[in-house]
C-alpha cells in the first residue's frame, strides 16, 4: 500500500488509511481467529475475525443492513401512497422559475387526493 500512497496526488488521511488496511486484510486468518473444536472428533474449525469497517465490502454491507433494520424499527407503521404528479411540457412553462405557481399546484393536487 505504500507504493500506492507516494503516488497519489491526495493527502490521505491516517484514519483513512488505517480503514483501506484494516478492509484490506478482512478475513485473514493470520490477523485474528477463533478456533472451535469438535469434542467427539476433535476436528477443528478456523473462523477468521472479519475488519468490521464501514468501507469493506463483506463488513460494511452488515453495518448498512443494521442500520436499515434499526431505521425500519424506528418507521411509523402506517399505509401509505406512491404518486407522482406530472406537468405537461407543453404548460412547463408557465410554472418553471414561479414558485408561487408551483405551490398552487401541489396544494390543488393535495387537496385532489384528500378529497
Amino acid at each position: 500500500m505504500g507504493d500506492i500512497l507516494k503516488k497519489c496526488i491526495f493527502t490521505v488521511r491516517e484514519v483513512e488509511r488505517r480503514e483501506v488496511e484494516k478492509m484490506l486484510s478482512c478475513m485473514d486468518p493470520e490477523k485474528g481467529h477463533s478456533v472451535y473444536m469438535c469434542c467427539d472428533c476433535g476436528e477443528a474449525k478456523i473462523l477468521p475475525h472479519s475488519c468490521k469497517s464501514r468501507i469493506c465490502t463483506v463488513c460494511g454491507k452488515k453495518h448498512a443492513d443494521e442500520w436499515a433494520e434499526k431505521v425500519n424499527k424506528e418507521m411509523y407503521a402506517v399505509p401509505y401512497r406512491h404518486i407522482i404528479l406530472t406537468v405537461s411540457d407543453k404548460l412547463w412553462s408557465y410554472f418553471e422559475g414561479n414558485s408561487t405557481l408551483q405551490k398552487l399546484m401541489l396544494d390543488t393536487a393535495a387537496k385532489v387526493m384528500k378529497g
